[in-house]
């Protein structure tokens, strides 16, 4: 790796850092081979062996690594695991995205190339997995949600709504939810699910499609058994788009019901919060989460501008705060803007969401 005078880290360790860090799950951590052979007599923590796995643009399989958290291993009992993940895996997301701005002076080159182009939803067949024991169900890989309509505008939609239900799911602490958009090929192919699932320990898949039709929300999904492909939940609604939040309560249910995991009484009540009551301000959010998860220079610059937008038609909408910091933390990479012009509007826009809603 080469380091900038600036400060940035450039290099393929770089490259393979970003595309590794969206498969450890929310407060997770994942490393490769090469890490692992320099720490492994230095740690006292265990490792699980993730076995190959593709990653974008990246010519080779990686061998990878996930450290095992205390709240992980056997013997720890419900009331532990909830104080561990309360206290130690489940950092608030605006928090700990206040938390990472502080970090970027030292650890912003990780997030440079970080594409993520919309990748297919792949399809896996039973035939295809050859289980060697059962999959960890409460391990979901979600797949972007794809549109049913043809406009941009609904694709925008999609890739919004997958970002939403993702951060829903990912406030269940019996979860564990990882971005299947990063699991795609250097050919840009849909991935080997069933292997990717099997790399990752992951025993359920969660995938379907979306669509608004005037006032109208339409939502079709599956949760798959990743070893047999056998649907564990099935969820089709058609719904008022104004019960667009309730819809996302209900499915982030659905799927811990299905898998066995019981919700906390603070979590139920998270779950069913409303971030805004304004579905203009909401639909502005949904298109800058989309550009903002393009990871180009003219998406950032066009999701800021959606960010801006919902926050003018309700300037107490803290998730849009938080989406123009994830941009202005992102925008250095992809354009000709220096970091020390930008990151100042990031930690505003963090500091701003926290003082809206600090959870």
């Amino acid at each position: 790796m080469v380091q900038r005078a600036d400060g940035d880290v450039l290099g393929d360790g770089v490259n393979v850092a970003s595309r590794i860090e969206p498969l450890a799950g929310p407060g997770g951590i994942c490393i490769s081979v090469d890490v692992e052979r320099q720490i492994r007599n230095a740690i006292e923590t265990s490792l699980v062996k993730l076995g190959p796995t593709e990653l974008k643009n990246i010519q080779l399989p990686m061998e990878l690594y996930r450290v095992l958290l205390p709240w992980e291993k056997e013997g720890v009992s419900s009331v532990e695991r909830g104080a561990l993940e309360r206290g130690g895996r489940r950092v608030p997301a605006l928090a700990a995205a206040a938390l990472m701005l502080l970090a970027l002076a030292g650890l912003a080159g990780f997030m440079v190339n970080r594409h993520r182009e919309k990748s297919g939803a792949g399809e896996f067949a039973a035939n295809k997995v050859a289980p060697s024991g059962a999959l960890e169900k409460t391990r979901i890989i979600l797949l972007p949600l794809q549109s049913r309509g043809k406009e941009e505008a609904d694709v925008g939609f999609a890739g919004g709504m997958t970002e939403a239900l993702r951060g829903k799911l990912s406030r269940i602490s019996g979860l564990h939810v990882f971005d299947g958009t990063m699991l795609t090929n250097v050919q840009n192919e849909p991935p080997d699910l069933a292997r990717q699932c099997r790399n990752l320990n992951a025993g359920s898949v969660l995938r379907g499609s979306v669509q608004q039709i005037g006032a109208q929300l339409r939502v079709h999904l599956e949760l798959l058994n990743s070893q047999t492909a056998e649907v564990l939940w099935p969820y089709e609604e058609t719904r008022e788009f104004k019960d667009s939040f309730a819809v996302q309560s209900d499915v982030a249910q659905g799927v811990a019901s299905a898998v066995k995991v019981r919700l906390l009484p603070a979590e139920k009540q998270q779950l069913g919060r409303k971030p805004t009551e304004n579905l203009e301000a909401y639909k502005l959010y949904l298109q800058g989460r989309y550009l903002w998860n393009r990871r180009t220079a003219s998406s950032l610059t066009n999701a800021i501008s959606y960010f801006n937008q919902a926050i003018g038609k309700d300037p107490s909408y803290a998730l849009a705060y938080a989406g123009l910091a994830d941009c202005y933390v992102l925008l250095p990479f992809y354009a000709n803007v220096p970091e020390r012009e930008l990151m100042p509007k990031a930690r505003a826009a963090a500091v701003k969401a926290l003082d809206l809603d600090d959870s």
